[in-house]
């Protein structure tokens, strides 16, 4: 019989989604997600997405001597990412339910690196990724921000988040597509500023990277936060930008000066945080 297991993970925003051109680019943000696993009950009836992140997880483990492979065992969620907005719930929810199945069993914790592959195997295993979203999950497992190769699940730099900034992440309403909507409209959209964000991001320019990559996200996904974007920096943020596939928009801005942009939002919730550094894992 297997002890209890608890793993632990960050949510994150873009600077970089990595779709267009397999390079992305991620910061990890002070929304923490904590799984717990118990022994097996056979009884329990889990949601669809976490139900078939845990049997992919648990088929990735038992590839690795050591890990414990049975299940499903008893899994609790704690999560303060909200989910389908670009927060990265599902990289952080792979990276912390890996962490406890680990843990579970006994076993030694992962490189951050090596905890990131397993996370990208496993969310495109379980439908929950188009790329697997290798710099979510990186940075989900260590903080910072990490610039990757999504699709060779290799690190092409990582860095401290830019200092001096507060986050703000707000959520309009609705969640974004689904995996097959979003695989059409990315597939048919190929636009030349894309590989240009990218180029800002390889360089450490997080800031035009996130300016440039919103721009190419709102006209693939319709989202219409061009003219609110252009009132944030008016009111003197410092950058804002669609997160992931959004709908969320992650606004960067002076701190202590987070309730005065509250008041441009006129609906939706508006969530404040802060960057998390590297090295940082959630207590």
């Amino acid at each position: 019989m297997t002890r209890p297991g608890r793993g632990t993970a960050w949510g994150g925003i873009s600077f970089l989604n990595g779709i267009p051109t397999g390079v992305g680019a991620t910061v990890a943000i002070r929304l923490p997600v904590e799984v717990t696993v118990g022994p097996a009950s056979g009884t329990e009836e889990l949601p669809p997405g976490l139900d078939r992140l845990l049997r992919e997880s648990l088929r990735a483990l038992s590839d690795r001597p050591g890990d414990e492979g049975d299940g499903p065992g008893t899994v609790r969620v704690t999560s303060g990412v909200p989910p389908g907005q670009g927060l990265k719930s599902s990289s952080a929810l792979s990276v912390a339910l890996l962490r406890a199945l680990r843990d579970r069993g006994g076993s030694p914790p992962l490189l951050p690196e090596e905890l990131a592959r397993l996370s990208a195997r496993v969310c495109r295993a379980a439908g929950l990724s188009i790329t697997g979203a290798y710099d979510d999950a990186l940075a989900s497992a260590r903080g910072g921000v990490v610039v990757a190769d999504v699709w060779g699940e290799e690190t092409l730099r990582t860095d401290e988040p830019p200092a001096g900034v507060s986050v703000l992440v707000w959520l309009p309403g609705g969640e974004h597509p689904d995996l097959d909507t979003l695989r059409q409209r990315w597939n048919s959209f190929h636009p030349p500023e894309a590989a240009a964000a990218a180029a800002e991001a390889r360089a450490g320019r997080y800031l035009g990277a996130m300016e440039l990559n919103s721009e190419v996200v709102e006209r693939a996904l319709g989202y219409p936060w061009g003219e609110l974007r252009r009132r944030l920096k008016e009111e003197g943020a410092v950058a804002a930008g669609v997160s992931g596939n959004g709908p969320a928009l992650a606004v960067l801005v002076p701190p202590g000066s987070e309730e005065r942009f509250r008041r441009v939002f006129l609906a939706g919730e508006v969530l404040p945080t802060t960057f998390v550094p590297a090295g940082e894992v959630p207590p």
